[in-house]
């Protein structure tokens, strides 16, 4: 059984449960079951089987391994979708605590969807001009992470999927929204968060430049959202506790009048958002091996600033795996 076998069974075994269940993809993913989509794991005592409806469902399986009705069952999905008379504990919060330190190979897995945020993120700034539409900057977008996953090349067609917010003008201060109609105006902002997922793992980024001489209230809030993160980053270390990272972040804000209405940040890996997450008084500590979203942003008076940059938690301070300009023009 493998080590992450093994650490789902004992977060299972400390609550006092029989089996764990498991059937989230991200935490098969994690457990070594990408791409089993409707398969549910059972694991108990060092026995592990695989249920997906091609062979016997739970509740045999169960009684297979001597586990009878009124047993506690510990699941990654509750209500878990069978069997009946059992008890059932909630063990997404333990898996998901189990998966925030990354290991050597996600993190090369992370650091290479990270390549593909800032292509997309300077293959849009590049792109940007009056005139440009936002619909089309995305398309620019999609080209260059194509690009650069390698799907130009025959034979060569990774798994990429996209989140993403392009909003140009006034559409910035409405926080998200996917590109649209909207077309650029000398002068405006454009505001592009990307999330791209290769091979299960996701990396995050966001910036928010100017088509042109930017105003001077968009000038004033940029540089106080970009040293707002600055504080944040340099505030990310191991035992810092998440909610430290955020009050130095918001902190920053503050000092020159603004507010951010969101997280300031959250972890990421198999899923695009993931704990730890960056809230006031969030005490969960940082550690080694972390991979952290930190971000922030100022909305309002007819347009908006986000600013991001995804880190890893080394020794020494967080170090930035995606490397996407944040200049404002």
């Amino acid at each position: 059984m493998s080590d992450r076998l093994l650490v789902a069974g004992e977060l299972g075994s400390r609550h006092g449960a029989a089996a764990v269940l498991v059937s989230d993809p991200a935490n098969l993913h994690w457990l070594g079951r990408p791409g089993t989509a409707g398969e549910t794991l059972l694991l108990c005592s060092g026995a592990v089987r695989s249920i997906n409806g091609k062979g016997p469902g739970i509740e045999q399986t169960l009684a297979e391994l001597g586990i009878n009705r009124g047993a506690l069952l510990a699941a990654d999905t509750v209500p878990v979708p069978g069997p009946p008379g059992y008890l059932t504990f909630d063990l997404s919060a333990d898996l998901a605590a189990a998966r925030m330190r990354k290991d050597a190979g996600e993190l090369a897995a992370i650091t290479a969807a990270a390549a593909l945020a800032s292509a997309g993120q300077e293959a849009v700034r590049a792109s940007t001009v009056a005139g440009a539409g936002e619909e089309e900057l995305w398309q620019s977008a999609w080209a260059a992470i194509a690009a650069t996953a390698g799907r130009n090349r025959p034979g060569a067609a990774p798994e990429i999927d996209l989140l993403c917010d392009l909003l140009a003008g006034e559409r910035t201060a409405a926080i998200d929204g996917p590109p649209g109609a909207t077309r650029l105006a000398a002068g405006d902002p454009l505001l592009f968060d990307l999330a791209p997922r290769l091979a299960g793992y996701w990396a995050d980024s966001c910036a928010t430049f100017a088509v042109g001489t930017p105003s001077a209230r968009l000038r004033s809030r940029h540089d106080s959202v970009r040293a707002a993160l600055e504080a944040g980053i340099a505030a990310a270390r191991p035992g810092v506790a998440a909610g430290a990272v955020d009050a130095a972040v918001r902190d920053r804000l503050a000092a020159d009048g603004l507010r951010c209405p969101h997280h300031s940040g959250h972890g990421v890996g198999l899923c695009a958002q993931e704990p730890p997450f960056l809230t006031p008084g969030e005490s969960t500590p940082l550690e080694e091996g972390m991979t952290i979203a930190i971000e922030t942003g100022a909305y309002g008076e007819g347009f908006g600033v986000r600013l991001e940059h995804l880190v890893v938690i080394e020794a020494d301070g967080a170090r930035p795996l995606t490397t996407h300009s944040l200049t404002l023009t």
